[in-house]
């Protein structure tokens, strides 16, 4: 009788794993930041931390530490390429952006309200350079003049040539270093404002910052002469009518004692 040799077993084939870059970051994680950051500049703050425009307070705050922890900077090697680096820092900037807005109820209606109000561009992306503005005015009012200054970065990005955005940002440099207590920067920025002023003679806020830093200067000629100019570029502007209101009786009674 023969003998019938055993068969020899086959081993399956292993899935292959994909090798590690030199700087230690897979092309998986890879492409995974490449794919987040590229997505950015069309998506709004609901794409971005990947929820529902109907998300609860709790959807959102669990979705933000999800996204901050896929895409937390630390998580890349030391020796990783710098480009991925500044990739992976915008991206977390932006979820944590995205995050302050929306987990604030006053902030979040503001920003539904902006993007009804505000049709975006053909091709556009649903955020514009309005929506970023208007979110600058409301964290002023709350005094967190960082994330203030980082919406008017992204809306002077998104509208380079718009005078009142570049006027705002200076204003609120100076807004945080009395903040911080620190002081100096008042004669260079009213310097700034005045060319933007010069350069974009009907934007109002540019008139209206050199305005007040001529006030704070002490130097009530010049901060007369642009607020009267910021009132006639924007004669509804409520706080400085009342401020040329209470310069036109100034000058009343000054007038009536002379007299």
């Amino acid at each position: 009788m023969a003998l019938v040799e055993p068969e020899t077993a086959v081993e399956e084939p292993q899935p292959v794993t994909e090798p590690a870059k030199e700087d230690g970051v897979s092309l998986e994680t890879r492409k995974k930041i490449e794919e987040k950051h590229s997505s950015l500049k069309k998506s709004n703050y609901y794409e971005i931390l990947e929820v529902e425009k109907n998300a609860t307070a709790d959807d959102i705050r669990k979705s933000f530490f999800r996204m901050a922890k896929a895409f937390h900077p630390d998580r890349l090697p030391a020796n990783s390429d710098m480009e991925l680096k500044k990739k992976l820092e915008v991206i977390f900037a932006k979820t944590n952006e995205a995050h302050n807005v929306l987990a604030d109820p006053d902030l979040r209606a503001e920003y539904e309200k902006a993007s009804i109000q505000k049709e975006p561009a053909p091709g556009g992306r649903p955020e514009d350079a309005n929506i970023q503005f208007q979110k600058a005015k409301i964290f002023i009012k709350k005094k967190n003049y960082d994330q203030a200054a980082e919406s008017v970065r992204w809306a002077s990005r998104l509208d380079p040539y718009n005078a009142d955005y570049k006027a705002y940002a200076l204003w609120i440099d100076i807004l945080r270093s009395e903040q911080k207590g620190e002081a100096g920067k008042l004669e260079d920025i009213k310097y700034k404002l005045a060319l933007i002023s010069k350069d974009s003679p009907d934007a109002f806020y540019p008139l209206r910052f050199l305005s007040l830093v001529y006030q704070k200067l002490g130097d009530l000629i010049n901060y007369e002469r642009t607020l009267i100019a910021a009132h006639k570029v924007e004669p509804k502007n409520v706080e400085v009518a009342r401020e040329v209101r209470l310069l036109e009786m100034r000058r009343s009674k000054d007038l009536h004692k002379r007299k």
